[in-house]
């Protein structure tokens, strides 16, 4: 992954891009699905979730729930949920294009089929949750997709005088200084709470019950821009350890669409104290710890970043700050200027996990949240007029 920035132009990028987050909330797991033979009247059709009543998050004891996928985003996103695997090895009556829960590779042969029950909500500006949609989503297949067609997005966001806004209710209104439709977004975030329902199409190969042990289902929810993956295990009495869960999400926002001219960086940007901020690293897992490594180079190790040119050999150095708000104790206190003794950086532990958009925290797991600045020496010559590229590389590694 890489960030690439050049140096000429002036404009800065501030639309929202668009986000995903997981929160394990009111029962929420990726792991600890009791996998067993599903007999009526548990072998529910589709149409069982056609009406409001229904609610994904507490059916059964929430034993099928997985929690909330947050977003935050422009309205009129699509939401699409994708099979990762594994698919089942043998055995009649399995579709590619279906879910499935199916045996820890490499033996796959024992399986079970599911659907996934969506209910899109919003979160007020005013903190409180709408069940603006009243109706549930089933997804039978992989690369089914939602609209999502409210937009959520922080309370700091507004919209000018005369422009239309959004009121601490979700309410659309004509903003006129003071009367509270304010907000460029309906919702400070839209949570989608998320059910995995089996539906009794199975291959078990001791006949009407499945082999003990753990089971797993991988998927992928995406947005254009952002993509949230699980690595989901399920079980029947297993008799020894689970293996790992290494899922994890990582983001890298760009805050430069297009180049900054020399002399704003050279005259404003001149030191730590003073660096220009061009982008952010977010990072979570609930059990796989991380490092990341900062470098000019793909091998991850070189610190020498510089400006290039794009048609000549000439260059300008500039230093890289890593601050982060969150990492390993002595990583976070105050900005470091990254060089070949300091470009890698590890995650943190948190046993509760930090704020969710919506309230309560996005569980325990392990956390990395940093800001990547960048400034000139104030003393170096003027270069060559012309444009100059930067090539910022962030590798992600496990670190045991």
């Amino acid at each position: 992954m890489i960030f690439i920035i050049t140096l000429l132009l002036l404009s800065q990028a501030t639309l929202l891009g668009n986000q995903l987050f997981y929160q394990p909330a009111d029962g929420g797991k990726v792991t600890g699905f009791e996998i067993k033979n599903i007999i009526l009247p548990h072998q529910r059709p589709v149409s069982y979730w056609d009406g409001e009543e229904r609610q994904a998050w507490n059916f059964e004891g929430s034993r099928f729930y997985l929690g909330r996928v947050l977003f935050l985003g422009e309205p009129g996103t699509p939401l699409t949920v994708t099979n990762l695997g594994p698919l089942p090895s043998s055995g009649k009556g399995y579709n590619v294009n279906k879910f499935y829960w199916t045996q820890i590779v490499p033996d796959t042969t024992d399986w079970t089929e599911y659907y996934i029950v969506l209910r899109p909500k919003g979160f007020t500006h005013g903190d409180e949750q709408q069940d603006y949609l009243k109706k549930n989503i089933v997804i039978e297949e992989t690369g089914g997709s939602i609209t999502l067609e409210r937009g959520a997005g922080p309370s700091t966001e507004l919209v000018a005088n005369g422009e239309q806004g959004f009121n601490d209710k979700g309410e659309a209104g004509i903003f006129n200084g003071s009367n509270g439709f304010k907000y460029k977004y309906q919702y400070k975030v839209i949570f989608i709470d998320v059910a995995l329902h089996p539906i009794g199409n199975n291959n078990w190969t001791r006949g009407l019950l499945p082999q003990y042990g753990y089971y797993e289902s991988n998927l992928k929810f995406s947005v254009p821009g952002d993509a949230l993956s699980f690595s989901l295990q399920g079980e029947r009495s297993p008799r020894h350890d689970p293996p790992s869960n290494p899922a994890c999400q990582f983001d890298i926002d760009s805050y430069y669409s297009t180049p900054v001219p020399y002399d704003i960086l050279r005259n404003h940007h001149y030191s730590v104290s003073t660096a220009l901020e061009i982008g952010a690293l977010t990072y979570s897992s609930p059990s796989c710890q991380a490092v990341v490594t900062l470098a000019s180079n793909a091998a991850g190790t070189e610190t020498n970043f510089a400006f290039k040119s794009k048609t000549t050999n000439e260059t300008i150095p500039h230093r890289l700050v890593y601050h982060c708000s969150t990492g390993r104790e002595g990583e976070c206190n105050d900005p470091i200027v990254v060089t070949s003794n300091r470009k890698s950086f590890y995650t943190f532990h948190d046993t509760i996990g930090p704020p969710a958009p919506i309230g309560g925290t996005l569980g325990e797991g392990h956390y990395l949240e940093a800001k990547l600045k960048i400034y000139l020496d104030p003393t170096s010559h003027y270069p060559t007029s012309g444009e100059y590229t930067s090539t910022i590389y962030v590798l992600l590694g496990r670190y045991q």
